[in-house]
């Protein structure tokens, strides 16, 4: 049986019978016959964009407090180093063998020879910080030890673990520095120092790796040190005036 084949509101066939084909029911009457159904073409899919935010500058970023307190802390390091080089470069003039032969004179006569011997054996890189500990010592507190007596140096040094030899020596300078109580603590102090540094001009070392010449080079000007050093070649009693 022949169909109408028109085509519907809904897009589809229409199946309603006819007398013959060609013909059109009564609802598709003077409607041509449907071809195949067009493909529905799609329109291209328009993009939207949502509406971008003004970008944020980034706050500047700050440095963390522990970097600046590394980079200060390097800095006074540099500075230190720098003072220490300058001192010695105006000081290695000084230390001359003359000048240790001077030294060598003046101590032995304010510490045993059996002491002296042993303080200028083997191990002076030791013996120089721990010279240089005990001298820091007296002079930081020489203000509140006017009760003690001649042994205070000595009592120092044990209480900063100083060596048997590196005591001794300390008590054997106090004890035979004819001096007034402060002046002589001051004398001692120096006397230790000037003692250090003999011991690493004496082993050969540079002095800006000398403990006993760095506490020196820190704390005094470097005009101070050199006169300092070259009155050690003199009477010790006079290194009580380099306060």
């Amino acid at each position: 049986m022949a169909r109408c084949r028109a085509r519907t509101d809904r897009g589809t066939l229409c199946k309603n019978p006819v007398k013959k084909a060609g013909q059109r029911c009564r609802h598709h009457k003077g409607m041509p016959e449907a071809g195949p159904k067009p493909s529905k073409a799609r329109s291209p899919r328009r993009r939207t964009y949502a509406p971008q935010s003004p970008r944020r500058q980034a706050p500047p970023t700050r440095r963390p407090s522990s970097a600046i307190g590394t980079q200060s802390v390097r800095r006074t390091q540099e500075q230190r180093l720098r003072r220490v080089r300058e001192t010695a470069n105006s000081c290695n003039q000084v230390i001359s063998g003359a000048w240790q032969d001077a030294v060598n004179h003046r101590a032995r006569r304010y510490v045993s020879e059996d002491t002296w011997l042993q303080i200028t054996s083997r191990r002076h890189h030791r013996k120089c910080t721990l010279l240089a500990e005990i001298a820091s010592a007296i002079l930081n507190g020489k203000d509140a030890i006017h009760g003690f007596v001649g042994s205070v140096a000595g009592e120092v040094a044990f209480l900063f673990g100083a060596g048997r030899v590196v005591k001794t020596f300390a008590q054997e300078l106090t004890s035979r520095l004819p001096l007034p109580m402060e002046t002589e603590l001051v004398a001692v102090a120096r006397a230790l120092q000037v003692t250090g540094v003999f011991l690493c001009s004496l082993n050969g070392d540079d002095l800006t790796s000398c403990q006993c010449f760095i506490e020196l080079a820190l704390a005094e000007t470097k005009e101070t040190v050199g006169n300092l050093l070259t009155a050690a070649m003199n009477d010790w009693v006079n290194l009580g005036s380099y306060t």
